[in-house]
């Protein structure tokens, strides 16, 4: 392999700076327009913009006082609380590597050992979510990311969860964006930021919802695309679901350097309509045909492992090799375990099928466990796939595990009913039957 594999870099490039260094703290910015917020990845709770300081310099969009207070205590080798995905996979079993080796990797030509917590730095990859327009009703979203969910909750009510502590599925949520004017500031200082730093920016990626419904997107790639962006990647978190939209971002691919479209993906056929609530698998792959079939544009998958996930992830892998031998096109596969909601969260089921998921993954392990030479990709799925059953294997136990548990089967079948799924034609019998009890 060309460039150095994950065990090398993580011991000569990263560790010999700080052992607890995540080189994304300092290059990568994840930013929540419509709410004010910001991370450096999608695992921290993120934490409010000062919204006046940004007036002032654009660039404390990403360098806020909190991210400066985590970057210094990585340098002097603490654990940054916010970052406790990462610690509890690397405290649990030092030879499964964490998210944070792949974060820090994206960005080993930058050199590390030159890195200071006060440091305002241009972030080389961005991720933002301009509003929360959505056509889907995904079974581990909320109101709070997509506007089909906050449609739903107006129109059902509240789901009545006893572990809900951040009050994911009332009405409430909706009142925690940005008043208009708030908004138009802020979305001016990231225009400016991502404009007067174009140099610096490697790769730009948008989220939502569904970015491909909002006028924002378009409005923002209108604006960019007035000057040069040819050495940027544009990325775009969709869900495929309109070819119309499709076709218009193609039209697009003259202006960056490559365009990665990431797609969700949680199950097949009925597994993923049933999660991916709005999807119709049909006009999914029909989409997928068009872009490879007329487009140079990269497609990328995204599985976020959640409980209902976790049962169709088999289906997953095998279609994931098929469309890559039907098309012979590479298309990543990755991985994320869902944290929140934590009453879907793949820790709270019991032992008896956790060992069933791992059994299965194992499996499929045994018979994919060398990576494809030169192929970072493949070799960070495989990696990704044995944290997953490490978490499995080491789930820790929690007083609110009953209590989760609870709520994930009323949840599911609240969801079901207003839906008009049905969870037994749907999933395995194991996991039914556990739902029944």
């Amino acid at each position: 392999m060309q460039e150095s594999t994950l065990v090398e870099f993580k011991r000569e490039r990263r560790d010999t700076i700080s052992t607890t260094l995540c080189a994304a703290k300092w290059f990568s910015c994840d930013v929540y327009l419509h709410t004010g917020v910001t991370s450096s990845c999608n695992y921290p709770s993120p934490h409010h913009i000062d919204l006046d300081a940004v007036k002032g310099n654009c660039l404390k969009i990403h360098n806020t006082d909190t991210k400066l207070d985590e970057r210094e205590s990585m340098l002097n080798g603490t654990q940054p609380s916010g970052c406790d995905n990462c610690w509890r996979i690397e405290n649990t079993d030092t030879n499964v590597m964490s998210h944070r080796v792949y974060a820090s990797k994206r960005h080993e030509t930058n050199a590390f050992s030159q890195l200071s917590a006060s440091d305002i730095i241009v972030p080389e990859l961005i991720s933002v979510v301009f509003d929360t327009y959505c056509n889907f009703k995904c079974v581990y979203c909320d109101p709070s990311q997509s506007s089909s969910w906050a449609s739903d909750i107006k129109l059902h009510g509240n789901y009545n969860l006893k572990s809900d502590e951040r009050e994911t599925y009332n009405t409430d949520i909706l009142d925690n964006v940005l008043r208009d004017v708030d908004y138009d500031s802020l979305y001016s200082s990231f225009v400016n930021m991502f404009v007067d730093n174009i140099h610096g920016i490697r790769k730009i990626n948008i989220l939502g919802g569904e970015p491909l419904m909002s006028p924002k997107i378009w409005k923002f790639l209108d604006s960019i695309t007035q000057v040069d962006c040819k050495h940027i990647t544009l990325g775009i978190v969709t869900n495929l679901s309109q070819l119309p939209l499709v076709k218009r971002i193609i039209a697009y691919e003259t202006h960056f350097k490559h365009i990665q479209l990431s797609v969700s993906i949680d199950g097949t056929t009925r597994k993923s309509e049933f999660i991916r609530n709005g999807l119709n698998w049909d006009n999914f792959l029909e989409c997928i045909d068009y872009i490879f079939k007329r487009s140079q544009i990269e497609i990328w998958l995204l599985g976020t492992i959640n409980i209902l996930s976790l049962d169709g992830l088999i289906d997953v892998l095998k279609w994931h090799e098929h469309i890559q031998q039907k098309y012979n096109r590479k298309v990543p596969y990755k991985i994320s375990t869902c944290r929140w909601p934590s009453f879907q969260a793949i820790t709270i089921l019991p032992t008896y099928i956790r060992q069933y998921y791992i059994k299965q993954i194992q499996s499929w392990l045994d018979i994919h466990s060398t990576p494809l030479e030169d192929d970072l990709a493949d070799e960070i799925m495989i990696e990704e796939l044995k944290q997953l059953c490490v978490l499995l294997e080491h789930a820790p136990s929690s007083a609110k595990t009953y209590l989760y548990r609870q709520d994930f089967r009323y949840f599911v079948e609240e969801f079901a009913t207003r839906n008009k799924l049905s969870i037994n034609d749907t999933f395995s019998d194991v996991l039914c039957e556990w739902i029944k009890e």
